[in-house]
């Protein structure tokens, strides 16, 4: 996922989690995918509804989405600098 991030050339990173996604599952997951997205100057938000994945993100400050219209439409906080562009839509 991290590797998939560094193709994106977009301020904005939105991670599909799949529906029964087994990875990723640890708090530290997250927290590495966070920074990944900060050394490429990129905001990330996940699209998912395991709970887990849910709670987690929240603790670390990852915007989450119910679904991909949703992260279109609203907003994800103070955007990152230095990347103009569209989102990036990454699925895991």
């Amino acid at each position: 996922t991290r590797d998939k991030m560094t193709w994106s050339k977009t301020p904005r990173i939105l991670l599909v989690w799949p529906r029964r996604g087994k990875i990723l599952k640890r708090k530290v997951d997250l927290v590495l995918l966070q920074r990944q997205g900060q050394q490429l100057g990129a905001q990330i938000a996940l699209v998912t509804r395991d709970s887990q994945v849910i709670l987690y993100a929240r603790e670390v400050g990852i915007p989450v989405f119910a679904n991909t219209r949703q992260a279109q439409r609203r907003p994800w906080g103070p955007a990152p600098v230095n990347r103009p562009g569209r989102p990036c839509f990454c699925v895991m």
